[in-house]
């Protein structure tokens, strides 16, 4: 991938007839009407996406000597990484206090 390619903006297109989203910790909760509607509960997907920080492949400096990631910092990646999935998982199971 050359410099230019990588600072490029891609542009993907999406029509969106309707859509509605809510930002939250915890579980859903659905309007009683909803949830009565036939219609409305075959036709519309309900649920939630448990969204955290993940932390990528480090990249090494230019000037890096060293060959390979040391087992420290790799260690930290993926720890933080499995902490932040499992609490995600687990917060969006909760009922809301």
């Amino acid at each position: 991938m050359t410099e230019a390619e990588a600072k490029a903006t891609g542009v993907v297109r999406v029509d969106v007839v309707s859509a509605s989203a809510k930002s939250r910790a915890y579980t859903v909760t659905n309007d009683k009407p909803d949830l009565e509607d036939e219609a409305v509960r075959e036709k519309v997907w309900t649920g939630v996406i448990p969204a955290y920080m993940k932390y990528g492949e480090p990249v090494p400096a230019k000037e890096n000597a060293v060959d390979i990631v040391p087992p420290y910092v790799a260690n930290w990646i993926e720890e933080t990484n499995r902490k932040g999935e499992a609490y995600s998982q687990k917060i969006s199971l909760l009922p809301k206090p």
